[in-house]
Order: C-alpha cells, then structure tokens, then sequence
C-alpha cells in the first residue's frame, strides 16, 4: 500500500440493524468489517484516573515533530496527543467531542513505541474494541475539549481509558511516496 500525500477521499459506514454487521468502505473497496453488540456483564470496563510524570514524557509539539520526521502528516484535530510517557505506556489524549479523531490519536499511542523505526506503520485491524459511552462521558460529566489519560501495554497489545479499551491491533508497514 502507498500513501499519496494530501489525497482527501470519503467514507462510507453501513451498518445492519438486523445482523449487526458494520462494513466500512471508500465507495469501491471494504476497508473494514466487523459485529457489533452489547456488551456482557464480564465485559464491563473499570477505570482508575492517573496522571503522568512530567520528567518522563514528550509534550504536543515534541510527539508530532517525530512523527512527521518519519513521514507522518498529522493535522489540526488528528494531533490529540497532549503528552506521552517515553515508554508510552501512559500518554494524554484530547477529547474534543469526534469519535474518529480521538480514536486516531489513541492509536497514534502505539507507534511512538517504534519511534527510531524509519517505517510508517498503519493499523490494519482490531480485534477487540469496546466502548462504554457513560464511562467515558463519566455519566455527562466529561467536559469537551478536555484531556484523557489513556494506559497501552506492548506485551498485552492493550489499550485502555476511560470507557474504552482496544485489544488484538494489528499494524502493517507502508511505504511512503516522495
């Protein structure tokens, strides 16, 4: 696969009421499917609120300036991360009220684990994504354009905030076009 640059293109998301199917597409071919459903008692997300050490993380500035080094071109609300811990087993992630864009920058969580890698990395799959709206909105509480403190473990291939937990997510290198 290879990324052209400042290529804009749609989405499309069918989702069967009956089935519970979700396809994601680009109008030609599937990106993405899955099943979605309510989730069981055994399933039910906790959350302990934690914040990171200042001395032992990169700011904002310092995460996206990597990331475009390697080729990366993230912009305006797709630079969600705040701060991440150098390990990047902690970071903090805007939440400013669009699924899509905070989503992106969890994911943007595992590959600064890859920092010296030169290889752009993109998630290709996720084998386990559950969401617990109220967890999350700490039962409306959650103020938008606010930041959340998100938890990621390489060995268990997890991560875990408030209300969401993403497990089993599978990358796969690209090259990049010049």
């Amino acid at each position: 696969m290879k990324i052209v640059t400042m290529q804009e293109f749609n989405l499309i998301v069918q989702i069967s009421k009956i089935s519970k199917k979700f396809e994601v597409s680009d109008g030609k071919n599937i990106l993405a499917t899955g099943t979605i459903r309510t989730s069981t008692i055994n399933e039910i997300l906790t959350y302990t609120p934690t914040t990171l050490k200042p001395s032992a993380s990169l700011k904002s500035q310092d995460i996206y300036k990597q990331f475009k080094l390697r080729g990366y071109c993230y912009t305006d609300q797709f630079c969600g991360l705040e701060e991440i811990s150098y390990d990047s087993s902690c970071s903090s992630v805007r939440w400013n009220k669009n699924w899509v864009t905070f989503l992106d920058s969890i994911l943007q969580t595992t590959d600064t684990k890859s920092v010296n890698s030169e290889r752009i990395h993109i998630p290709t799959g996720i084998d386990y994504l559950i969401i617990d709206g109220p967890l999350h909105y700490c039962n409306g509480e959650l103020p938008p354009d606010c930041t959340v403190t998100t938890f990621s473990s390489k060995e268990s291939n997890m991560i875990k905030s408030r209300g969401i937990e993403l497990k089993s997510i599978h990358f796969a290198p690209i090259s990049v076009k010049n």
